[in-house]
């Protein structure tokens, strides 16, 4: 794991991203917006 950044560091990373959703979606994650944030969150 990579601890280079602070917990408050890393949230702030998280927020920044956009994850709005496809209302008309029939699948999940609905946008690839929503994936990249799983790609952040699985390389933490």
């Amino acid at each position: 794991m990579n601890y280079n950044y602070s917990v408050a560091a890393r949230f702030m990373r998280y927020v920044q991203v956009d994850t709005q959703s496809d209302p008309n979606a029939t699948c999940f994650p609905s946008t690839e917006k929503q994936k990249d944030l799983a790609r952040i969150l699985a390389k933490s």
